[in-house]
This record gives structure tokens, sequence and C-alpha cells, in this order.
């Protein structure tokens, strides 16, 4: 029986993936975007840990690209660009009433200011689990099994929704049912079809 379910927060909860930084960047200094990727990609998965300040981060960057810091507006252009998704939004109030509610979020300090401020109403989940304040991301099992120990639940009875492959992956090897995110109908669908309950 499902108690607890696990909701990602970028390209679920709200509408914002890293390539539209990568995407807004390149048009800005004229660099590749697979450049622009490759040489955030490692220090964005540290800071998303909790390993490096955005400081830190942003030094590193404008070193490999050799452009000016105030190019970067890392934080500045989530949230311009970062909306809730709305429909998921009904849909996580909705599972509200039945089952227990969380976040679970590969996300740096700066932007996660900017979300609970923002984005969402705070109040929206159970509780949240934030990568940059555990120390650990997923897709690596300790996130996962930590979850299911503070909400006292054991992995077959959570489920995780998440849009990224690996990551609904390492939910799945610790016994959790992950659940791809391609749209709320989809999700909608998938929900029904293992029998969760809407009212």
């Amino acid at each position: 029986m499902i108690k607890l379910i696990i909701f990602d927060l970028g390209g679920v909860v709200i509408n914002y993936y890293e390539e539209q930084y990568f995407d807004f960047l390149s048009k800005k200094t004229g660099i590749n975007t697979k450049k622009i990727k490759a040489a955030f990609s490692d220090i964005i998965k540290q800071q998303e840990a909790g390993k490096i300040t955005l400081s830190e981060m942003e030094k590193i960057a404008i070193k490999r690209l050799n452009i000016n810091r105030n190019v970067l507006e890392w934080s500045n252009t989530f949230k311009r660009i970062a909306k809730p998704n709305k429909k998921t939004l009904i849909t996580v109030r909705q599972l509200k009433k039945n089952y227990k509610v969380v976040l679970l979020t590969n996300i740096s300090y700066s932007r996660y200011i900017s979300a609970t401020r923002f984005i969402f109403d705070k109040t929206l989940f159970k509780k949240r689990f934030v990568s940059c304040y555990l120390k650990m991301r997923k897709p690596d099992k300790k996130i996962y099994l930590y979850v299911l120990k503070v909400m006292k639940v054991k992995p077959s009875e959570a489920i995780f929704i998440d849009n990224l492959k690996e990551n609904v992956a390492g939910a799945e090897k610790v016994g959790i049912h992950g659940l791809l995110f391609t749209s709320n109908e989809k999700l909608i669908t998938d929900l029904k079809k293992i029998r969760i309950r809407f009212n």
C-alpha cells in the first residue's frame, strides 16, 4: 500500500531545465551550448551537493569560459525563467488528501531560496528534502534511503516522480516505485494505473 509520494522540483513542479540556462548564456556570449554545458556539468553537481559556494562555482565557470562574472546571471536567469507547473501543483494538492507528499530536489542554495520565495507555496509539501542542505544528491541511493527513514515508510510504500531517467532508476534500485515525468496528464494516467486515489 502506497503511503508516500515523492516529487522532484525542476522539470516537474516547476518548468525549469538547466538547458534553458545554457541556451541563455550561449546566446549572450556566442559560446557553443555544448561547451557551456561541459564547463558547468561537474560544478553544478558540486553546488547542488553543497560542496562549493555560488561564488566558487562562478570563479571556475568564468575561468573555463573566459568570460566576465556579470555575464553569468546565474540566479537572475532562474528567477526570470522558472515558472510553476500549475497543473502539477493541482495534482500535488489532490494527492495530499490521501498520502504523505514530499519534495526531493537536486538544487543549489541560491536557486532553492528563489524557488521558495517566488515559485511555490512553502506549505505545499509535508517535508522538503534539498540536496544542498543534505550534502548528497540524486541518484545516490543514500538520499532515497534517507527520505524513507525520515518519513518512516518502506521502499514498497513509496512512489518517486522525476523527469530524469537516471534519478528514477536510482529510486528503483532501492525498491521505490519510479515514474518518469513527461507531462501532468501522463503522470495522472500512470498514478491511476497503480490505483492511486485523487479524492
